[in-house]
C-alpha cells in the first residue's frame, strides 16, 4: 500500500509539471503574438511612400541642374553641365540613403537640346539687324519660361502698335502701344512700365490681362514680331529645337543682345530606389520653368523673392534683365588677406585668398551662391574663383602667375568662362564643367603674356578677342572659326598695362582698348590703330587698368594705378575732356594697391 501511494504522487508530480511546461509555453506564444502584433502595427508600411519623395527629390535636383545650364549660359557645353551634375547627385544620394539600409542610383536617359533666345538688356524688339517687322522663332516642338518685360512704348496707335504673334493651337496677337506715362495692352488693359507678360497664365507682372492670352506654351511653334521698334523691353526663352532661329537674327555669344545659345530643353533621368521592403524604378522627364524677367527694376542688389515664378530675385538679375555689377578688383599686401574689391561708392571688402598673384575682373557668379566670382592665380598656375563665402580651386595648373591679367567672358560661341595665359598660349576654362580648351598660340610666337578681353574693335560687328603678346603688344584674334587667320598686332604698351576693351560712345562704332603706353600715359588705340593719349600731367603704374562708373554718371571712366604712389585714380570724361580724378575709398582717403596685379 505504501509503495502504491508513492508512485501515485510520482505521477501526480509528473503531470503537474507537464501542465506547468504546457502553461508557459502558451504564455510564452501569447507574449510572442502581442509583441508580433505591436510590431506589425508600429511598423511602416510598404506602400512606397518613402520611394515616392525619393522620386521627388530626384526631381528636384536635377530641375536645378537643368536651370542652372541655362541660367549661366553655358551653350554647347550645358549638356555636359547637366550629365556632370547628375553624376554628381546620384553619388551623394548613394551615401545619403545607403545609410538606411537602401540603395539609390541616378542616371541620365536623354537630353532634349534647344536653343535659349535672349536680350538681356532694355532695346527695341528688333533683331540684330534692327529690323522690325521679324521671326522671333519658328518650328519649335514648345517653348519654356517665354516672357516679355515690356519697358516702354513709342505710339498711341493701335495699328502701328507692337506686336507679338504666337502660334500655337490659335493664333494669339498681343498688341501694346503707349497710353499716357503707361503701356496699353489689347483694349482694356493698362499697366505701369516695366511690365511682364507672361503667356504661360495670361498675366501682366503676375495679375489677370486681358490682352495678355493664356497659351500651352508646349504647343508653341512660332512667335513672329510687327512694328518690333516702337516698343522696347527685354525677353527670354527657351525653345525645343537646335534649328528655330535664322541666321542674321541673333548673336552667338552673350556678351551682345539679343543672342541665342544652345541649351538643355529637358533631362530624362532614370531614378532606382531599393529598400529592404521596396523596389521602385523609373523615369523621370522634368522640363523647369524658371526663366524670368524682374519686376522690381534694374537693380543689382535685389534679393530673392520671386521663388520659380520668375517675378524677381538673384537668378532673374543674372539671367533674364541686367547683368549684376561687380567691384574693380585688386590686392592689397598691407592686409592679412591681399585679394580686396572695392565698390563705386569706396567701401572695401577683403575677399580669404592672401596669395593671389594674377587677378581677373568680377563678372560673374560661376559658383552660383549668389556672389560675383573672383578669377585669380595663387603663384602656382592654379586659378581659384574667390568671393564673399570662400574659395574654389579650379583644374588648372599652367596658368601665368605673374605680370599677367585674366579676363571673364564669352567668345566664339563658348558659355562664359575665364581666359588666361599659359605655356605661351591662350587658354579658356568653363568652371560650370571644369573643362579646359586651348585656344590659339601667338601670330608671332613670341608668347602671350595677359588677356585683355573681348571686344568689337574692329566695328565689323563681330567681337575679337584681345591679348597681350610676350613682347607687351596688343594683339586680337577675329571671332568666326572660318577668319581665325585674320589677327593682328595694334599697339605696344608699356609693361603690362592693358585693360578690357570697351565702346565708351556706345554707339556700336569700334571699341578701343585701354593701355598705358610706355612712358606711363593712359592711351586707348583700336583695331585700325587710331589711338589717343588721354592724360600726360600723371603718370601711370605699367600694369593692368580697367574702366568702371566711378561715379556713377551712366558713363565708364579708365581706373588706373597711379606710379607715384600706387594709389588708384581715374581719367574722368574719357571721350570729351579726359581730366584725372582720384579713387577715394568710404572715408575719403585714398586706396593704395600692389603695383604687380593692378587693377581689373
Amino acid at each position: 500500500m505504501n509503495d502504491a501511494r508513492g508512485d501515485d504522487r510520482g505521477q501526480l508530480i509528473l503531470i503537474a509539471g507537464i501542465g506547468i511546461a504546457v502553461a508557459f509555453v502558451a504564455l510564452a506564444l501569447i507574449l510572442n503574438s502581442l509583441v508580433f502584433t505591436q510590431y506589425l502595427a508600429t511598423k511602416p508600411t510598404a506602400d512606397g511612400g518613402d520611394a515616392i519623395a525619393y522620386e521627388h527629390t530626384v526631381a528636384d535636383g536635377v530641375r536645378g541642374l537643368v536651370s542652372e545650364a541655362n541660367v549661366r549660359d553655358y551653350g554647347a557645353e550645358a549638356s555636359i553641365s547637366v550629365r556632370g551634375g547628375v553624376d554628381t547627385l546620384a553619388t551623394h544620394l548613394a551615401r545619403h540613403y545607403g545609410v538606411y539600409g537602401t540603395l539609390a542610383n541616378v542616371t541620365v536617359v536623354d537630353i532634349d537640346h534647344g536653343t535659349s533666345i535672349h536680350q538681356p538688356t532694355p532695346r527695341a524688339f528688333t533683331n540684330r539687324a534692327n529690323e522690325s517687322d521679324w521671326t522671333l522663332f519658328e518650328n519649335a516642338a514648345g517653348v519654356r519660361g517665354f516672357r516679355l518685360n515690356v519697358t516702354g512704348a513709342s505710339v498711341t496707335n493701335a495699328s502701328y502698335a507692337f506686336q507679338a504673334t504666337v502660334i500655337a493651337d490659335t493664333e494669339p496677337t498681343i498688341n501694346v502701344r503707349r497710353s499716357g506715362s503707361e503701356v496699353r495692352i489689347g483694349e482694356t488693359c493698362v499697366r505701369e512700365t516695366p511690365v511682364v507678360l507672361n503667356f504661360a497664365n495670361g498675366t501682366a507682372d503676375g495679375t489677370a490681362c486681358e490682352g495678355v492670352p493664356n497659351i500651352e506654351m508646349a504647343n508653341v511653334k512660332k512667335i513672329s514680331i510687327d512694328n518690333g521698334d516702337n516698343a522696347t523691353g527685354k525677353y527670354v526663352a527657351v525653345v525645343n529645337d537646335t534649328t528655330v532661329t535664322a541666321d542674321g537674327d541673333f548673336y552667338e555669344t552673350p556678351d551682345r543682345s539679343p543672342y541665342a545659345v544652345s541649351a538643355v530643353y529637358a533631362a530624362t533621368v532614370n531614378a532606382a530606389y531599393v529598400s529592404p521592403d521596396v523596389t521602385y524604378r523609373t523615369d523621370i522627364r522634368v522640363l523647369p520653368d524658371v526663366f524670368g524677367i524682374v519686376t522690381a527694376g534694374d537693380h543689382a542688389d535685389d534679393e530673392p523673392d520671386g521663388g520659380d515664378t520668375g517675378d524677381g530675385g538673384t537668378d532673374d538679375v543674372r539671367y533674364g534683365v541686367i547683368p549684376k555689377t561687380g567691384g574693380l578688383v585688386f590686392t592689397d599686401g598691407t592686409a592679412s588677406t591681399n585679394l580686396s574689391v572695392v565698390s563705386a561708392t569706396g567701401r572695401v571688402a577683403r575677399l580669404p585668398p592672401t596669395t593671389a598673384m594674377v587677378i581677373g575682373p568680377q563678372e560673374y557668379d560661376f559658383t552660383g551662391d549668389g556672389y560675383l566670382d573672383v578669377p585669380y592665380t595663387d603663384g602656382s598656375g592654379t586659378i581659384y574663383l574667390a568671393n564673399e563665402s570662400g574659395s574654389m580651386r579650379l583644374p588648372v595648373s599652367n596658368a601665368e602667375d605673374s605680370s599677367s591679367l585674366l579676363a571673364v567672358g564669352s567668345w566664339n560661341g563658348s558659355a562664359p568662362s575665364i581666359f588666361y595665359a599659359g605655356g605661351s598660349k591662350v587658354h579658356r576654362i568653363n568652371p560650370g564643367t571644369g573643362v579646359a580648351h586651348t585656344l590659339f598660340g601667338d601670330e608671332d610666337t613670341d608668347g602671350v603674356s595677359a588677356i585683355a578681353g573681348v571686344g568689337d574693335i574692329d566695328a565689323d560687328g563681330e567681337p575679337e578677342f584681345v591679348y597681350l603678346d610676350g613682347s607687351s603688344t596688343i594683339s586680337y584674334r577675329e571671332t568666326n572659326p572660318s577668319d581665325q587667320e585674320t589677327k593682328g598686332e595694334v599697339q605696344g604698351v608699356g609693361g603690362y598695362g592693358v585693360g578690357a576693351p570697351v565702346d565708351f560712345a556706345n554707339d556700336s562704332t569700334a571699341a578701343v582698348v585701354p593701355y598705358v603706353d610706355s612712358s606711363g600715359y593712359v592711351s586707348y588705340v583700336n583695331a585700325n590703330i587710331n589711338s589717343r593719349k588721354l592724360l600726360t600731367d600723371v603718370e601711370a603704374a605699367k600694369v593692368p587698368l580697367t574702366t568702371y562708373d566711378v561715379d556713377r554718371d551712366g558713363e565708364l571712366e579708365i581706373v588706373f594705378v597711379r606710379s607715384s604712389d600706387n594709389q588708384l585714380w581715374y581719367v574722368d570724361n574719357v571721350v570729351d575732356s579726359p581730366t584725372p580724378k582720384q579713387f577715394e575709398n568710404a572715408t575719403g582717403d585714398g586706396i593704395v594697391v600692389d603695383e604687380d596685379t593692378g587693377v581689373a
